[in-house]
């Protein structure tokens, strides 16, 4: 016998794993159905108006002497709302419907962003720890070998591809950009230089993003970069370490203060 109650948690699952997208796209429909419903209410409503006012006519003709040719009062605000209100109801209630998805589905994502940088900030640490342990206990040496080797084989999961990189201009040297994956000419003095300039915007801003130090070094900016970055408690500080891939020499470029989430929202 097929089992209901699976089929309906996998789906509950589904839908709370997927509920921003989900409030989203309800947001996004209930605007349309607002803005629809409220123009198919106002028609209505221009329609009932007329008919209040011709009833208003109608009775105060009733009532008034066959000789009497003045006209009676405007439809005042009140009887304008007793007229009309039924005909915008749905819109009210669509627009409700659609303020509190998107109230909804921000909150949810501000919830899920917080713990995804709570668990990076976790990540960081220990990564901090492991290097300062691994330093102490095979020397700082041999950790030099070590992080060589591991840039080494990192540069080499990402073949070169020169069409996709910019010709070097004299004097430039081609490197590795380990947080995006992208090969790029430029040369050491540039990189510090970018670096110091970053630093001093930092503290002048409080805060800025990875895509602005990237645009500091020609490279273009990506969704990713946007949403990490350095505060003036975190400055920005590069490390460079040189290996040999496909027989060219490579500077495989790290951060050793690491960017952050949500960068923006500590000022």
């Amino acid at each position: 016998m097929f089992d209901l109650s699976a089929l309906f948690k996998r789906a509950g699952q589904v839908a709370a794993e997927n509920s921003p997208a989900i409030l989203t796209a309800i947001g996004v429909t209930g605007t349309l159905s607002t803005a629809y419903l409220a123009a198919k209410g106002a028609l209505k409503a221009a329609a009932a108006l007329k008919e209040a006012e011709e009833a208003k006519l109608a009775e105060f003709r009733g009532e008034a002497p066959e000789d009497d040719t003045s006209i009676p009062e405007p439809l005042t605000t009140q009887e304008k709302i007793e007229a009309t209100w039924e005909y915008f109801v749905p819109a009210a209630l669509s627009a409700a419907m659609t303020v509190a998805a998107i109230i909804c589905s921000n909150r949810i994502s501000d919830r899920r962003s917080a713990a995804l940088a709570s668990a990076y900030s976790v990540v960081k640490e220990s990564y901090t720890e492991y290097q300062n342990k691994t330093a102490e206990k095979v020397g700082p040496k041999k950790a030099a070998e070590i992080k060589e080797e591991v840039a080494a084989e990192m540069v080499r999961r990402h073949p070169i591809r020169t069409t996709e990189i910019v010709a070097p201009v004299s004097g430039q040297v081609l490197f590795y950009d380990r947080w995006s994956g992208r090969y790029f000419y430029n040369d050491v003095e540039t990189i510090r230089g970018a670096v110091n300039d970053f630093n001093q915007q930092l503290i002048h801003d409080m805060y800025m993003s990875l895509n602005e130090f990237w645009e500091k070094v020609n490279l273009p900016s990506t969704t990713c970069g946007e949403h990490l970055g350095w505060t003036t408690d975190n400055l920005l500080e590069t490390e460079i370490t040189w290996v040999t891939i496909e027989g060219e020499r490579v500077a495989f470029v790290d951060f050793k203060t690491l960017p952050i989430p949500k960068y923006d929202r500590s000022y």
